[in-house]
């Protein structure tokens, strides 16, 4: 399976009467989700990431999942944070951006 996330932005600003405008840049993650079989499951994320008109690439995390039995499974690779303590759901950029503050 792949799946993904992308952001872009653009900042307006008004101040006395003049308006601006820039690009902040833009990501695209996708994630790749690989089960092999119900014991043997891959997953990856690339990012690319556009700014100041150079792209990047890297790798954010990939690891490699083994279940040995109903209490026991083993991991390898590279984590965002060990120990399971990471909330993929907070990963995005664009989530924080959602928030309202309280002003």
């Amino acid at each position: 399976m792949i799946r993904g996330y992308g952001h872009t932005g653009l900042n307006f600003m008004s101040a006395e009467g003049e308006k601006e405008s820039s690009y902040v840049g833009s990501a695209f993650a996708p994630i790749f989700l690989f089960k092999h079989s119900d014991r043997l499951m891959f997953e990856a994320e690339l990012e690319f990431v556009l700014e100041n008109n150079e792209l990047e690439v890297g790798l954010e995390y990939a690891d490699v999942m083994y279940v040995l039995n109903k209490n026991m499974t083993v991991r390898a690779g590279k984590f965002l944070l060990p120990f399971g303590t990471f909330m993929e759901r907070f990963h995005p950029a664009w989530i924080n951006k959602l928030r309202l503050s309280s002003n």
